[in-house]
This record gives C-alpha cells, sequence and structure tokens, in this order.
C-alpha cells in the first residue's frame, strides 16, 4: 500500500517506502511539498479527497486506473483529525495483478460459454440436418425400391423438411440476434407445452 499523509493544504508529511518505490521520489523530497505537485496521478479525485476534510468522512474509491500504464487501484482517503488542526491520509492499494487475473477468468469464462454454445448448436444443427437427411432418404428409397411415391407422402416429405429448414433458419436469426447484441424480448411460455 502507498501511504500518503497529508494537512489541509494539501502539505505532505508522511511519505512511506511503497510511494518513495512508485512515484521515484524520495520521502526527504516529498515532505512538505503539495500533494498534487509530487503526485498528479490523484489530482482526477481531487474533490473527494476535499470531501474527507469537508464532510469528515472517509471516501473509498475502488478499481480506477491510476496510471497511463493501466495500473489499477483501491483509492481510500481517511479523515485524521485533532484537537487543532485537520489532517487525511491517502491510502492506494495496487490491485493491478489481481484485475488482470480477473480479466483472464472473465476471458476464460467467455471461451467456455462460446464452447458450450457451439456444442449446443451443433447438436441443434445436426438434429435438423438428420430430419432433413432422413426424409430425402426415405424419398429416395421409395423411388429407388418402388419406382412410385404417392401425391401425399411427397407433401407429407416436404412439410417435414420445411419445418426443418425453417428451424435451422431460426437458430441462425437467434445466433445473428445473440452476434449483433440486438435487445433480447423476453415472454412467458409453459414449459409443459414446450
Amino acid at each position: 500500500s502507498l501511504l500518503v499523509a497529508f494537512d489541509k493544504d494539501y502539505r505532505v508529511y508522511l511519505w512511506n517506502y511503497a510511494t518513495e518505490q512508485y512515484t521515484h521520489i524520495p520521502a526527504k523530497q516529498a515532505i512538505g511539498k503539495n500533494l498534487y505537485d509530487l503526485f498528479p496521478e490523484v489530482l482526477p479525485f481531487s474533490t473527494f479527497i476535499s470531501e474527507v476534510f469537508e464532510q469528515n468522512k472517509e471516501m473509498v474509491i475502488r478499481h480506477q486506473s491510476i496510471k497511463s500504464d493501466n495500473s489499477f487501484f483501491n483509492l481510500y482517503v481517511y479523515p485524521l483529525n485533532d484537537k487543532t488542526d485537520r489532517h487525511a491520509v491517502l491510502r492506494l492499494d495496487d490491485i493491478s495483478e489481481l484485475e488482470k487475473r480477473e480479466a483472464e477468468l472473465r476471458q476464460s469464462q467467455k471461451m467456455e460459454l462460446v464452447g458450450n454454445l457451439a456444442g449446443g448448436l451443433a447438436h441443434d444443427f445436426n438434429n435438423i440436418l438428420g430430419i432433413i437427411i432422413g426424409n430425402l432418404s426415405l424419398i429416395n428409397a421409395k423411388i429407388k425400391f418402388s419406382n412410385h411415391i404417392e401425391i401425399e407422402e411427397i407433401k407429407e416429405f416436404i412439410g417435414k423438411l420445411q419445418k426443418a429448414g425453417e428451424r435451422a433458419s431460426s437458430l441462425v436469426k437467434q445466433l445473428l440476434s445473440l452476434a449483433r447484441k440486438k435487445e433480447i424480448k423476453y415472454v412467458q411460455f409453459s414449459v409443459n407445452e414446450m
């Protein structure tokens, strides 16, 4: 944790070793200087820091990118009051490694989801193709072995093929909707009927 203590005029009077390492400014040079001159990375949070003095309460800002190299920190500012004056302590906890691991975990979960989705899609498409290929094979067998097929049978086969084609089309539309991140409309339905 980087720790910096300062007074209400933002003059630093404590600058710990971790802060020295992070800023490359030795404590001897930092003591007595303005917080924002020494540590411009916290300038965007100056409103929050001033509220610590005004409201005399702790401020916490989590998961903020402080440096341009995308280092992530949790920023805490605590009031310290004695009988004569107001002071504050700024604490920065480096959570860059944790943030990196969480990003890797999120990516891993996305890839697992994509794998599961691909497996489910392959299964659904195989079912649809099975219907199409099966019906075409039946038509072919009827023609090959009996050299005759009733018009009603043809209509029945065509109906099954059409339903399978519509299922495939619906599946593709759902995939495109998911890929485009369109708003999905949810409706109630009966599980028993489905």
